[in-house]
């Protein structure tokens, strides 16, 4: 029920968080692209070669948003906390007796047959 509810709101962050970056790129970053293109107008920036044109314009504007879009993921990514990782020989115990690895729960060795519960005692 948590991780669904963190779900929801991250999916309704992202979303805000899209609308913004987006209003950004191409309300305050895009016209100053407009200012040094020669028609003034960055939506309507395109490169002749040719017959062919290319809307460098539009592209732009698509690509600062992606990478503005990466660069919050990844710092996003980068600071949330992270839980330590546990390896298996972190987790497995060892028999006092005979050092032969015991299974999880094991109230004896399979081995020598020693009994585990002063083992929990020490621990």
């Amino acid at each position: 029920r948590e991780i669904g509810a963190l779900f929801v709101l991250a999916i309704v962050a992202g979303i805000a968080l899209s609308s913004l970056l987006k209003s950004f790129v191409f309300d305050i970053l895009m016209p100053f692209v407009g200012l040094i293109s020669p028609q003034g107008d960055w939506r309507n920036l395109r490169v002749k070669v040719g017959e062919t044109r290319f809307n460098i314009g539009s592209f732009l504007a698509n690509l600062i948003f992606f990478l503005l879009v990466a660069l919050t993921v990844f710092l996003v990514l980068k600071l949330m906390p992270r839980k330590p990782e546990i390896t298996l020989p972190q987790l497995m115990k060892v028999c006092p007796s005979c050092g032969e690895p015991l299974s999880p729960g094991a109230l004896e060795c399979e081995k020598c047959g020693a009994g585990l519960l002063d083992l929990s005692k020490e621990e």
